[in-house]
C-alpha cells in the first residue's frame, strides 16, 4: 500500500540517476504559482537511501516547494534498488511524455549499460514496444547537429527517425 507521509522538504535530495537532463526554471516558476494557490496535490515518490531520501518523481514539485519554503511536502517511500530508482523514474516521465527524445534515448541506453538490460526487458518495464525501444536509441546514433534539432524541438522524433533512416551522415544533414 502507498501511505503517503510528510517529510521535511531540506530532507529530500534529488535523484542523481534522474533521466531528465535539466529542469526548466520557467516550469518550476508556474509550478510554484500553482502550489501557492492550491497546495502540492500529488506527492512525490522517494526512496530511503543511506545519504537520505532521494526523489523518484517531483523533483520540480520538490523545487517549487523550497521556493515557497514550505517545511513539509507529502510523499510516498519506496523501498527501492538504483536500477528500481531509475526504471521508475523513466518509466514515470515516459507517462506525462516529459523527457524529450534523446534524453529518452539516453535512459534507455542507461539501463542497457548500468543495469545489462536488453530491448525486450526495457519494453516490458515501460509498457512499450520492442521496435519503440529500438528506434528511441536509434537517435543516438544521429549526428550531433540533429540530435540539437531534437532537443530544441526544432524537428520531431519522426523527422529525427526519418532522417537515420538515410544511413549517409552528409545526406542526412542536408536533408535536415
Amino acid at each position: 500500500m502507498n501511505n503517503i507521509t510528510q517529510l521535511p522538504t531540506n530532507q529530500l535530495e534529488p535523484n542523481p540517476l534522474q533521466p531528465r537532463g535539466a529542469i526548466n526554471h520557467e516550469t518550476v516558476s508556474d509550478l510554484v504559482d500553482s502550489i501557492r494557490e492550491h497546495g502540492i496535490l500529488e506527492p512525490l515518490i522517494v526512496a530511503q537511501t543511506p545519504a537520505g531520501y532521494q526523489i523518484i518523481a517531483g523533483e520540480r514539485r520538490w523545487r517549487a516547494a523550497r521556493t515557497l519554503k514550505l517545511p513539509y511536502v507529502p510523499v510516498i517511500i519506496k523501498k527501492v534498488n538504483p536500477q528500481q530508482m531509475l526504471e521508475m523514474a523513466i518509466v514515470e516521465n515516459i507517462q506525462r511524455q516529459d523527457l524529450n527524445p534523446i534524453e529518452r534515448a539516453k535512459a534507455f541506453n542507461r539501463l542497457k549499460d548500468e543495469f545489462n538490460l536488453d530491448n525486450h526487458v526495457i519494453a516490458q518495464k515501460i509498457s512499450k514496444s520492442v521496435p519503440y525501444v529500438i528506434n528511441v536509441l536509434k537517435l543516438l546514433t544521429l549526428p550531433d547537429a540533429i540530435k540539437d534539432g531534437l532537443l530544441s524541438g526544432l524537428i520531431s522524433e519522426g523527422h529525427g527517425r526519418a532522417l537515420g533512416g538515410i544511413g549517409d551522415t552528409r545526406l542526412m544533414i542536408e536533408a535536415y
